[in-house]
């Protein structure tokens, strides 16, 4: 199966800022992983929660 990458990078693109898209989705699982080989214990629901409302809950700190 041939992907085409170009039309990927230009849908994020233009969907950059919408509410609950591609992008927003990637972002957290992105920051979600890479924090996740460095040992972080926060799940998706919390990092999120931090980068929107910069609220952070249970017994992670910064």
């Amino acid at each position: 199966m041939k992907y085409d990458y170009n039309r990927f990078l230009d849908v994020l693109i233009k969907t950059k800022g919408l509410n609950n898209t591609l992008n927003k989705i990637l972002k957290y699982d992105f920051i979600y992983n890479s924090n996740k080989i460095d040992g972080s214990n926060f799940t998706i629901e919390t990092l999120q929660l931090l980068a929107e409302k910069k609220i952070v809950s249970g017994t992670h700190y910064l």
